[in-house]
C-alpha cells in the first residue's frame, strides 16, 4: 500500500499527466489520486485549487506537493534545489499562477 497520496485535478491534462508520471517513477511509494476519488479527505476534496501531498499524516499544498511527490519518486536531487529559500518563491508564485490561469481558463470552456 502506498505511503502517500498525490492528489490532483484530473480535468486538467498537465495535471493528470504529471500525477501518473510521478507515481509511476515512486515505485509504489505514491498514488496518483484525482479529486473525488473516496480516499480523498472531504477537507482536500475542497480545496481543488492546488494540488496536495498526503504522507504519514502530513499534508503538503500546491508547490510544495509537487516536490515532496518528485523526492518520494527518487528526484532528491531537483526537490532540493525547489526548497531552496528563494527558488521556493519562484516555485510557489509560479504554482499559483499556473492554477490561477487553469481555473480561469476551465471556466471559460
Amino acid at each position: 500500500m502506498p505511503r502517500r497520496q498525490l492528489i490532483y485535478e484530473e480535468d486538467c491534462r498537465l495535471c493528470a499527466a504529471s500525477a501518473q508520471w510521478i507515481a509511476a517513477r515512486a515505485g509504489g511509494d505514491l498514488e496518483a489520486v484525482p479529486f473525488g476519488d473516496p480516499q480523498v479527505p472531504p477537507e482536500l476534496d475542497a480545496d481543488r485549487s492546488r494540488a496536495h501531498l498526503v504522507e504519514e499524516g502530513h499534508v503538503l499544498h500546491g508547490g510544495a506537493a509537487m516536490t515532496g511527490a518528485l523526492r518520494a519518486a527518487g528526484y532528491g536531487w531537483i526537490a532540493k534545489m525547489f526548497d531552496l529559500p528563494g527558488v521556493a518563491v519562484v516555485r510557489d508564485t509560479g504554482y499559483a499562477a499556473f492554477s490561477r490561469f487553469h481555473r480561469r481558463r476551465r471556466h471559460e470552456d
